[in-house]
């Protein structure tokens, strides 16, 4: 077979991965809808009207004293992992109740409603709203993640754009080399053909 049929086969082979590689790519130097779909969800947080004294412990290695709509929080950090107090009894916080849960992301979340809309389902430390939005609070921690559609959206897209196309690391992996050595191939013999061209004409 000629090199110029091996370059056009493969030139079909690649135009979709391309194609989608130019969209993607696209959208992520211009990042629309960035903000809103990675926006970083806190508690809301309130002044101090108590005392707490707390004397650290040799093993932790970083202290918050926080207050929020359900009181006081002290957290800790000992080797690498968070750890929930509360700072008056130095007493592990148990998690929270439905309730509890429901009160801190609605505090967290209401200076938005347009995008978290209200809470329509509670699943232990997760709620859904009823703008498709995904809220998770790491209770020992006391951070909240958030994800949307817009934000699946995007994580999807970076599948596509690295070829993560399939639910298998392997298979993604192999996928992925074997894009490259086509985009490579593709490439050469591109280089290659042009080359033979300019020979034939000056001969």
């Amino acid at each position: 077979m000629k090199l110029n049929a091996i370059h056009k086969i493969l030139g079909l082979i690649m135009i979709a991965p391309l194609i989608l590689w130019a969209i993607t790519g696209l959208i992520f130097l211009t990042k629309p809808g960035y903000s809103n779909a990675y926006e970083q969800l806190s508690p809301a947080l309130y002044q101090f009207d108590k005392t707490a004294r707390v004397s650290g412990a040799a093993n932790w290695t970083d202290i918050r004293l926080l207050k929020t709509v359900l009181g006081y929080h002290l957290l800790v950090q000992e080797s690498g992992s968070w750890e929930h107090l509360d700072p008056f009894t130095l007493a592990v916080k148990s998690q929270p109740s439905p309730e509890q849960v429901k009160a801190l992301i609605q505090d967290a979340t209401k200076a938005s409603p347009s995008r978290y809309g209200t809470i329509s389902a509670i699943q232990k430390n997760t709620v859904i709203t009823d703008t498709d939005v995904v809220i998770t609070l790491d209770w020992n921690s006391l951070t909240l993640k958030q994800e949307g559609r817009d934000t699946r959206l995007i994580n999807t897209l970076y599948k596509v754009h690295y070829l993560q196309w399939f639910d298998s690391p392997l298979h993604n992996k192999i996928f992925g080399i074997l894009g490259l050595i086509l985009l490579v191939a593709l490439s050469v013999l591109g280089c290659v053909t042009y080359i033979r061209g300019r020979k034939n004409e000056l001969n």
